[in-house]
């Protein structure tokens, strides 16, 4: 299942699909098969800039986590003003009671789901899994707009999700370029 082919310096590499999404890489060269052997620098330099640019997704990430975090605690502990603020606007206090709890709920499911895909993608390296991460990030603002309505409309939060947009497009663009770069087979 795994496929082998020849750089133009005559090194070997060997392509083993992950469950047709993720990407094993092994490399061997022909005048001997130690395991301590450089990648081309083609090839190595393509995947230490992967490797840069998946750590960047995950740092960015992190920071929306902890900033993510103390938003909501802040929200929580200062809950009640919003559900007076959505009292005023639907005049019955247990429909703003519910639409609060509703929207924290969503809010937090989603951002769960953000850092569980940014995790999935950061350690399987799957061009499939940084797409879902891409989707994801997209809903994820719409869903912002209507945590307006809950004072978590915040512009930290979301130039961090649009860097991760971003760097995650990126990661999977590499991924897909690495997969069709040229070789050579041996057959």
């Amino acid at each position: 299942m795994s496929d082998i082919y020849e750089n133009p310096d005559g090194s070997l590499i060997q392509l083993e699909p992950y469950q047709d999404t993720c990407i094993k890489i092994t490399h061997r060269n022909q005048e001997d098969d130690e395991d301590d052997i450089a990648l081309p620098p083609l090839v190595n330099s393509y995947l230490e800039m992967m490797v840069k640019q998946q750590q960047t997704v995950l740092m960015i990430v992190i920071l929306h986590m902890v900033f993510n975090t103390l938003f909501t605690a802040l929200g929580l502990y200062f809950r009640q003003d919003t559900i007076n603020k959505l009292n005023n606007l639907f005049d019955d206090q247990d429909r703003a009671y519910q639409l609060y709890w509703i929207l924290s709920t969503i809010d937090i499911c989603s951002c769960v789901i953000y850092y569980f895909l940014t995790i999935k993608s950061y350690l399987t390296k799957s061009y499939y899994m940084y797409q879902l991460l891409i989707k994801w990030v997209y809903i994820c603002f719409f869903i912002q707009v209507f945590l307006a309505y809950i004072n978590k409309l915040n512009y930290l939060l979301v130039l961090l999700k649009i860097l991760t947009y971003i760097y995650s497009k990126f990661v999977a663009q590499l991924i897909k370029g690495f997969v069709n770069l040229p070789r050579f087979s041996l057959d």
